[in-house]
């Protein structure tokens, strides 16, 4: 890829887009930032100087657009060699589900859109294993396993299957795409977004898990291989990321470990997450507050699925971090002050 220009990254100010930022500028790349208007880059200043590189600030050009924006896209990507694009909105809550659909599906439709229109060389987009199939037998899924939309996909898993539609029709016109599919993404985060509420709920002491066993990974490892496809010229694709597999205990209690918590012992059975959860609804309609727990997020839960990464392991040589160096990483991060 050509360092004398620059690449875009949107979704920006988010976890992962504020890491696929490290690594470019590790690895030599001027960066160009899609941001929205108004909003906050707090937590990529915390996050750069909890790395210690708040130098590297200054190397950051920041341009305001917007996903749903396809003009303000276009105007970004002036002179722009590659696009990572880290935007998405992650909710359960149904009062976002017409801004996710928009941002998720429209907003991707968008970026295609406007890497074509402006010869872009490549780009990386985040999707999700959650735009992954299911196996009924529990092996291991990877990147052929075919999507079922069934009553516990949610419309964010759906969204993100969606998206992948509008990369693969970008293919199709001759873009150079490839698509990396995140286990639940691991790092440095605010404790209300990302996996920052995981840290959140551990730190309130709460007594009760939820069963269920999913893909985990580092979000330096999806920069990274973000990254290194690019560089690799790996199009036309999509890799299954995902550096460990384990039950939502193991995470949590590993956290608990790390910041001197009470982990949970108690099983929240599915009946009892129910009714927590239309309790919440209820609350959350004479107060206006978003509930924590919705029904559809406690549809899409205790699965227990096994993923491998075996295809970009194979292509890029990847060494995942190790799951307990992800928790003590994001641990830290949450007693981090500036």
């Amino acid at each position: 890829m050509d360092l004398t220009q620059k690449v875009l990254v949107t979704g920006a100010t988010g976890m992962l887009g504020t890491h696929v930022m490290l690594q470019l500028i590790s690895c030599g790349y001027a960066v160009r930032a899609l941001v929205r208007q108004g909003s906050s880059k707090a937590e990529v200043e915390n996050v750069f100087a909890f790395y210690g590189r708040s130098a590297d600030l200054e190397k950051i050009e920041w341009a305001e657009g917007d996903v749903c924006d396809i003009d303000s896209l276009v105007e970004a990507m002036n002179n722009v060699s590659a696009v990572y694009n880290c935007a998405a909105i992650v909710s359960f809550d149904k009062r976002d589900h017409v801004a996710m659909w928009q941002t998720n599906v429209g907003g991707t439709a968008n970026v295609v859109e406007a890497c074509i229109r402006c010869n872009v060389d490549a780009l990386c987009h985040a999707s999700s294993i959650g735009a992954l199939g299911h196996t009924s037998d529990g092996s291991d899924i990877d990147e052929t396993t075919p999507y079922q939309s069934d009553s516990r996909r949610s419309v964010y898993s759906q969204s993100k299957f969606r998206q992948e539609m509008e990369v693969w029709r970008g293919i199709e016109r001759g873009l150079n795409a490839t698509i990396v599919c995140p286990g639940v993404i691991l790092g440095p985060s605010r404790l209300d977004r990302s996996s920052g509420q995981i840290v959140a709920t551990v730190q309130r002491g709460i007594s009760y898990y939820i069963k269920g066993h999913t893909g985990y990974v580092d979000v330096r490892d999806v920069a990274l291989a973000m990254v290194s496809l690019v560089e690799g010229k790996y199009f036309g694709q999509r890799y299954v990321v995902v550096g460990s597999n384990a039950d939502a205990l193991e995470i949590q209690t590993l956290i608990a470990k790390n910041l001197a918590c009470q982990a949970p012992s108690k099983e929240a059975k599915p009946w009892m997450l129910r009714v927590v959860s239309r309790l919440l609804a209820v609350a959350s309609f004479f107060t206006g507050k978003r509930q924590p727990l919705t029904p559809e997020s406690v549809r899409s839960m205790g699965g227990n699925h096994n993923y491998t990464s075996a295809k970009i392991v194979a292509a890029t040589a990847m060494n995942f971090i190790s799951i307990e160096e992800s928790i003590s990483n994001m641990s830290r991060y949450a007693t981090f002050k500036r």
